[in-house]
């Protein structure tokens, strides 16, 4: 068993031969960004690793944030429905209603996530709906190959359900 005379007396003995111990150096700080938290900051920085880390095939939904690449350098805040009305204007030049409705669903959901976490001040999207997105997207009807039309009034006498009536 150590006295606590001798433990003083090898730490004196220390000192010594060794000198002070040095001082702890100092944490860095992260250094936050001046001005506002933006779109694609709060995306790159805090959702996507901790989207990545939750779920075993990120790709797909991650994937859907790419379509915001226009008003990613907005602040976080100033994500409003007029502004993804605007967005939503352009998008749908380019895509189907399915696909900017994958898109903004993937947005709305990155910004409730950040509003749980207390990293966005306000979930400004919540509740949002866009007479934009009501509706079916356009009808696409690919030609019935031959000889399908007898094999679908065919089919239906074997059924109890006659498709022949919706040709």
């Amino acid at each position: 068993m150590f006295t606590l005379t001798w433990a003083r007396d090898r730490a004196a003995d220390f000192v010594r031969h060794n000198g002070p111990p040095p001082e702890p150096e100092p944490e860095p700080e992260q250094q936050e960004p001046a001005g506002p938290l933006t779109l694609g900051e709060f995306l790159k920085r805090f959702y996507v690793p901790d989207f990545e880390d939750q779920h075993p095939d990120p790709a797909k939904h991650l994937h859907n944030l790419k379509a915001f690449a226009e008003v990613e350098d907005l602040a976080v805040d100033d994500v409003t429905p007029l502004t993804i009305d605007d967005w939503l204007k352009k998008r749908l030049r380019a895509v189907e209603k399915s696909t900017a409705r994958r898109n903004l669903a993937a947005l709305k959901a990155a910004l409730a996530w950040g509003h749980r976490k207390a990293l966005v001040s306000a979930d400004t999207l919540r509740g949002y709906r866009s007479d934009r997105l009501k509706g079916y997207d356009r009808k696409r009807r690919t030609p019935m190959k031959r000889g399908g039309c007898a094999r679908l009034c065919r089919g239906s006498r074997r059924t109890s359900r006659h498709w022949s009536s919706a040709l």
